[in-house]
């Protein structure tokens, strides 16, 4: 038996020969690559950029060299600064250098078994065994005809909507893609295809940058569940593996489809399947590999490619003598107004220089994806250790030919068909874009989602219509909450209206019964009382036009004291136009949302009234009493009218009639009854009469669209009749009228915020739970990517080419997803028949001063709902 001295003497001399070693060993062992000081544990955690940012990449290449090195939390990464460096470790060494090193989010997401991200092994030779046999680059002549084909419907629409430009190329390069990887033509809009291309787009931005997060770093982060605040990942891997896996099944799916009815187009799946057949039969994991390796086709492909394509769009735009010299070389070989065929190629070498220098001048990735060597290496005396993450891009792609032929024959048609120019300003001066790009792979601009935090309240504001229809629309589950607020509630005005109502099932049962009432086809009923009240208006106009506010407020009053209780205001001291007046006096002593102290911190509204500085809680003890009493008064009188069968149809009234008829007439469903009609009161009479303000200011300052659209109502109605509804359809100028007025100035331009109800991540931004979204509306009714020259009044643009340029109708106004405004319909009806009475009846001109000049409103607008400043205008009427 060993004593405890020889133990000790054994265990110290096998220490001692451990540390002498290992202390040879460093002393033999060359040095790290050069790179920045590290701090202790953390290592150059805080060197590395936040977001994958090649510039900051680039910075480090010029002062440390052509290899640097860098350790994060244990991590060893190499950065790889040029081409040199590149192929002689990852070409030349690529035994060592072919390996990828675990991307921890991508296997959670359900994305880690596609080619770009397998390890180096045997499943990765085989996959690559796939590409090769179809993408090569004899082989891709096969799909040249695919692309010939899609070229053409590329031409056509950017000869039809150039403005649209980046659309097109989109839909070019997914439906190549799309008939390559699975032989399936993009025929609508709608296709399945395309709308998981735009899930994939989504979630490819939303992944953001591989190899540098921090997943990546502390793997064992991946076991958290996504219930534990922060998890975001978790949260957003929970969400996107299924979709992932969903898109994935269904694409071989239909190819197996497809060949079974014979009616399988050649593909690289079909080809694929139809050699798997002529072996021994395909094996599951066969079928999976090739499942996997289309999608990885689908899924980046055509994103790729499409970033090449607006890379080479503003290359043009920019580099106008490279876009000339390309389009003399392709009149001297191919002629002047042809287009150009794949066997032109050879004969065109300075268009094959363009498409290589618009890779070259932006590359698609950038920074590529990280290599990971494996065994310890020495390059020109420096020590790159086992495990190392290496940052290049020479694990070259195997359909690289695929996509160049793709690129070279968009290019060289485009050029063949189109002068790329840059837009101009009013002065007739072009308008250059900047050469400025992001950092993702999926390009779009960071400012149509911006974050902001107030007193630890996130607030998320969404500027363009995208972002808006991805997030409020396209996941409404989660962003279809209210905020509190705070204020109203005191005020009693939050209690059962449906545009302040929490998302739950009393939310979508009180939904339901402005839906049954308010539809397009329900709300018809409603459009005699419309056609009524702008006859008084006009009247009312003809005796005292200087008068305008209060019978616009009358008008907007009538109507919906009408619709909601089926009452007909006849005197100004009608009960119900005294109640709309009153809430607007309430309103605006309320100020808009966040204004007073109350709904930046809610607890204040325990505090007394007797409270020093509490006003709000003052001014809500006075006025809760008269907002109750105006929310009862016309359900009461409605239903004493009911009770004595004299009650008009109306809102309430048929609500009424209907829970009667099916038993259901109990506290919960007359208390849901009274607070939806007071809210049709509430808030559908000051936007109509906001509205009509801005539509009439419109009128003033842009006489011309005045003319033109009387004109069309001579043309079409003649003389001795007024427009009715009927006539609408047959008068598309009027309807892009009133949709210019609304673009231009909406009523509410920032709408009514939502709240989201859990965290979320979008395009690679984090959105906490309780963020307060709003959608900046009036951004989006400017945004120059779907308006040409928006801050121009120009009507025309919703007709179509060639009078106009087809432009979207303004539906942002009207809110977004299961909060869009329910009463919408009547909102458009009671405005449109106004605006064509009134074109037909009055010459809208400015009032004047003393000496007779033209009193010209300043296109001047306040904040809150009510916008427009006010102004005079002479109606001068016609003869009609």
């Amino acid at each position: 038996m060993i004593s405890g001295i020889a133990l000790v003497t054994i265990v110290g001399v096998l220490f001692t020969t451990l540390w002498v070693s290992n202390r040879r060993r460093w002393k033999v062992r060359p040095p790290y690559p050069p790179g920045p000081r590290a701090e202790p544990i953390l290592g150059h955690l805080r060197a590395v950029p936040s977001s994958y940012d090649e510039g900051a990449y680039r910075e480090m290449g010029d002062k440390y060299g052509e290899i640097v090195y860098l350790n994060v939390l244990g991590k060893s990464i190499v950065l790889l600064n040029s081409e040199r460096v590149a192929i002689d470790l990852l070409d030349k060494r690529g035994v060592i250098y072919s390996d990828r090193p675990p991307l921890p989010f991508f296997d959670m997401i359900g994305w880690g078994d596609v080619l770009s991200f397998l390890r180096y092994g045997n499943e990765f030779f085989k996959v690559r065994k796939l590409f090769q046999d179809q993408l090569a680059r004899k082989k891709c002549d096969l799909f040249h005809g695919i692309q010939l084909s899609q070229r053409c419907i590329l031409l056509r629409n950017l000869f039809d909507s150039p403005d649209r430009f980046t659309s097109h190329a989109k839909r070019y390069v997914t439906a190549v893609v799309l008939e390559i990887s699975y032989g399936r033509k993009v025929v609508f809009d709608d296709d399945r295809f395309l709308k998981n291309a735009e899930i994939l787009d989504e979630l490819i931005a939303a992944v953001g940058a591989t190899g540098l997060n921090i997943l990546d770093f502390l793997p064992i982060l991946k076991y958290i569940p996504p219930w534990v605040p922060g998890a975001w990942f978790s949260k957003f891997a929970h969400r996107a593996r299924p979709l992932i896996r969903a898109i994935k099944d269904y694409g071989l799916e239909v190819v197996q489809q497809d060949m079974s009815s014979g009616k399988a187009q050649k593909s690289f799946s079909s080809l694929h399947l139809e050699e798997l057949s002529r072996q021994n039969g395909a094996t599951k994991e066969d079928l999976e590999r090739l499942k996997v390796a289309a999608f990885q086709m689908y899924s980046a492909g055509g994103e790729t490619t499409w970033s090449a394509m607006e890379t080479f769009f503003l290359a043009m735009v920019l580099h106008p003598n490279a876009q000339k010299r390309a389009q003399r070389e392709l009149d001297t070989v191919v002629g002047h107004g042809q287009l150009p065929e794949f066997e032109d190629q050879d004969n065109l070498p300075y268009l094959r220089c363009v498409v290589h220098e618009v890779l070259r001048w932006y590359p698609v990735v950038p920074l590529g994806l990280p290599h990971r060597v494996m065994q310890d290496d020495i390059y020109e005396g420096m020590f790159i250790p086992e495990g190392a993450s290496v940052v290049a891009n020479l694990r070259i792609c195997p359909g690289r030919w695929l996509a160049e032929s793709e690129m070279w024959i968009a290019f060289a048609s485009i050029l063949s068909m189109f002068d790329i120019k840059p837009i101009q300003d009013d002065q007739g001066n072009d308008v250059l874009p900047k050469a400025e790009f992001h950092d993702s792979l999926t390009s779009f601009d960071p400012g149509d989602v911006v974050g902001l935090k107030a007193l630890r309240k996130s607030i998320i504001v969404l500027n363009n219509e995208k972002s808006a229809s991805d997030l409020l629309e396209k996941r409404s589950a989660i962003y279809s909450d209210r905020p509190r607020f705070p204020m109203l509630e005191l005020m009693g005005w939050t209690t059962g209206a449906l545009v302040f109502l929490p998302y739950n099932k009393y939310f979508h049962d009180t939904r339901k019964v402005f839906q049954k009432q308010l539809s397009r086809q329900a709300s018809a009923i409603f459009q005699e009382n419309q056609s009524r009240q702008a006859l008084v208006l006009m009247q009312n106009l003809l005796n005292t036009p200087e008068n305008l506010e209060a019978h616009l407020q009358r008008y907007s009053a009538s109507v919906v004291a009408e619709i909601a209780y089926g009452h007909h205001i006849t005197s100004a001291d009608d009960p119900y136009l005294e109640m709309v007046t009153t809430m607007n006096v309430l309103l605006a002593g309320v100020g808009g949302q966040g204004s007073n102290p109350v709904d930046l911190f809610p607890a204040l509204q325990k505090l007394p009234s007797w409270f020093p500085g509490a006003w709000f809680i003052r001014y809500a003890e006075k006025n809760l009493p008269i907002y109750t009493r105006m929310r009862n008064y016309g359900f009461d009188e409605v239903r004493k009218q009911m009770a004595l069968g004299t009650a008009k149809p109306s809102f309430l009234s048929l609500n009424l009639e209907d829970l009667l008829r099916e038993g259901k007439e109990n506290e919960t469903e007359l208390h849901r009854m009274k607070a939806s009609a007071f809210s049709i009161i509430s808030a559908g009479s000051e936007t109509t009469k906001a509205t009509i303000h801005i539509l009439i200011l419109s009128l003033l300052l842009h006489p011309q669209a005045q003319r033109k659209a009387q004109e069309e109502i001579d043309r079409v109605i003649g003389s001795g009749r007024l427009p009715d509804f009927s006539d609408r359809d047959s008068l598309p100028f009027v309807e892009c009228l009133m949709y210019e007025s609304l673009r231009w100035h909406p009523p509410a331009p920032l709408g009514v915020p939502h709240r989201v109800m859990e965290d979320d991540v979008y395009r690679g931004m984090f959105i906490p739970r309780g963020s307060t979204v709003v959608a900046n509306i009036q951004s989006m009714t400017l945004d120059g990517n779907v308006y040409r020259d928006p801050t121009i009044f120009f009507p025309e643009r919703y007709l179509p080419q060639p009078e106009g340029f087809g432009e979207p109708q303004p539906q942002v106004i009207f809110g977004f997803g299961r909060r869009i405004c329910p009463g919408r319909f009547l909102a458009e009806s009671s405005v449109w028949i106004v605006l064509a009475t009134l074109l037909t009846v009055f010459d809208i001109r400015p009032a004047k001063d003393e000496q007779g000049s033209d009193i010209i409103p300043p296109e001047e607008f306040n904040t809150g709902l009510t916008r427009y400043s006010e102004y005079l205008c002479d109606p001068e009427p016609l003869d009609f």
